[in-house]
Formats: structure tokens, sequence, C-alpha cells
């Protein structure tokens, strides 16, 4: 899910299908896109308009399940909250977590990003 604030998108991480299918986003372009190895999904990430409002960078997993998702994002903010180092399909990269403001024990967000970033 995603929020609007001072013009900004914040969240909206994996609802770029859903959205776009609606017909509320406008694809900008893409800073990168990094193909797992094992040709089970890639990392994406892109700058689009939702709401009226820009995403300057918007970063997510593209064509892996669920399951793995809720996995890696639950690990690393269990492990390590903030940002985790992570392996999938050969291919290095960052698990950004954020906790829940009134309640640190919940994710707020969760998303892979470029190591190189």
């Amino acid at each position: 899910m995603g929020e609007v604030h001072r013009g900004k998108v914040g969240g909206l991480h994996n609802w770029i299908y859903y959205n776009d299918q609606q017909g509320n986003i406008n694809y900008i372009g893409y800073y990168y896109r990094i193909i797992f190895a094992n040709n089970k999904g890639s990392l994406l990430c892109i700058k689009y308009e939702w709401m009226g409002a820009k995403k300057k960078e918007g970063s997510m997993f593209v064509g892996t399940s669920p399951e793995i998702e809720l996995a890696i994002f639950t690990t690393c903010f269990m492990m390590v909250k903030g940002r985790c180092h992570a392996e999938m399909g050969g291919m290095r990269f960052k698990v950004v977590t954020v906790p829940n403001k009134n309640d640190t024990n919940l994710i707020c967000t969760a998303y892979p990003i470029n190591e190189t970033f």
C-alpha cells in the first residue's frame, strides 16, 4: 500500500501491477533491473507518478513468490533492523526494513535495494 505526503509517494512497493491495471500509475522509467541467475525473478527500481504525486525511486521484487518475499523481509527485520545484506539467485542486494513507530515489533515497510546504491 502507499500514501501521499507533501506531494511525494511513500511505500507502494509491489502494488504497481494492481495500480497499473486500474490506470492509477504513470510509469516514467527505471533506474536498474537485476535479474536473478536462477531466472526466478528480479529486483527492479522504477520512477512513477501515483495519485498526482511522484515516486522518485521505488524498488521491488518482480516475479518472485510472496512466500520468498515475506521470508526475506521477516528474517531481515528480525535479525538486523535497518539494512540487511541478502543474496538470491546469485545476486547480492540489501533489504531495508522500517519498524512501526508505535510498536517497533511490527514492520512498517520493507523493500529490496541494489547493494551498490
